[in-house]
């Protein structure tokens, strides 16, 4: 029988940084993926439009990550303009809009069968427009809501659609949230995109009120579709995705960081990645950007494979996972 070719390893080059898993600490690894362009931005300029970008396996305890990653202070070049993920859900067409109404009343009744009393403020942390902000005010959360991102312009949306807004990431975010403050910290796939997320866990555990809630979605790369498309699975997100996750590797960020893990569960929103996926390979072939949430086929290719995602969420994973952590009481 024929050996496997071994996967090619992107090499350091002096512009970004090379760390070791940012759970464990372990520098041994295996690629997970192939060196591969950013194919989702489309206005990068030099160095960054010719480089290639890699997610590896932690050979110790199971953590995909970047090993070869942009430095803290390039990171905003990959969040311009252009990044189709901060488009708000409610201006994505009438499909888009109605799916995520349904999914933001069903948060609220999630949050509240679990949300202590002590605190009603409810921190979307990595707001991107305030999208998620708008569509719970549109379904009656009953919350003082509050929005945090990197971008000032995008904090100055959230502020205009009337909600308190802090500019800050997870390296400064327990300097705008005090300690003990919120019930509920919403990320939706957001910690995929940071540094480090243990890091990010323990000092959110710190904001939160005894028996607060950490809610979100992120991606699971322990599905099937992440088989299927290898490098052209779009949740791989090269470079914004530092870390991705599956269960095990989530429980481990959580119980590290001191916190219960009340659910993981595989999401039927799984099926946006099925469409997103076979659109990216597409595109990737037609030698053209694929661009994400602007692509026409996209909200009905979203709706073909609901019902696959469904009976997957069920039985095996979707490409997201949803997660619930709580600081213990």
């Amino acid at each position: 029988m024929a050996r496997a070719l071994a996967i090619p390893e992107v090499a350091p080059d002096g512009l970004r940084e090379v760390v070791d898993c940012p759970l464990c600490g372990v520098a041994e690894h295996t690629p997970a993926t192939h060196p591969i362009p950013d194919g989702e931005c489309h206005d990068l300029g030099a160095p960054w439009k010719d480089m290639r970008f890699q997610m590896v396996r932690c050979n110790a305890c199971g953590t995909h990550y970047q090993r070869v990653r942009p430095k803290r202070g390039d990171v905003g070049v990959f969040y311009g303009s252009e990044y189709d993920c901060y488009d708000s859900l409610v201006e994505r067409g009438f499909i888009v809009r109605s799916l995520a109404q349904l999914t933001a009343r069903l948060l609220v009744r999630r949050i509240e069968a679990l949300r202590p009393e002590e605190s009603d403020v409810f921190v979307d942390f990595g707001c991107g427009s305030g999208t998620w902000l708008e569509l719970l005010r549109s379904v009656d959360a009953p919350w003082e809501m509050i929005g945090t991102e990197i971008d000032p312009g995008l904090i100055a949306r959230v502020e205009g659609l009337g909600f308190q807004g802090h500019v800050c990431d997870d390296s400064n975010v327990e300097a705008f949230l005090p300690a003990g403050s919120a019930a509920v910290i919403h990320m939706n796939h957001v910690i995929e995109h940071v540094q480090s997320p243990l890091d990010l866990l323990w000092k959110l555990r710190e904001i939160l009120v005894p028996g607060g809630l950490i809610v979100g979605q992120t991606p699971d790369q322990d599905c099937l579709e992440r088989r299927l498309f290898g490098d052209d699975w779009v949740q791989w997100h090269l470079p914004r995705h530092m870390v991705i996750f599956d269960k095990p590797t989530m429980r481990k960020h959580a119980e590290a960081a001191g916190l219960e893990v009340v659910s993981l569960a595989s999401s039927p929103s799984g099926a946006v990645m099925w469409g997103a996926s076979i659109l990216k390979r597409r595109a990737r072939r037609r030698g053209r950007p694929y661009r994400v949430t602007r692509e026409p086929l996209h909200p009905w290719l979203m709706l073909l494979f609901a019902p696959l995602s469904l009976v997957q969420s069920r039985l095996a994973n979707t490409s997201h996972m949803d997660f619930v952590l709580r600081r213990p009481a």
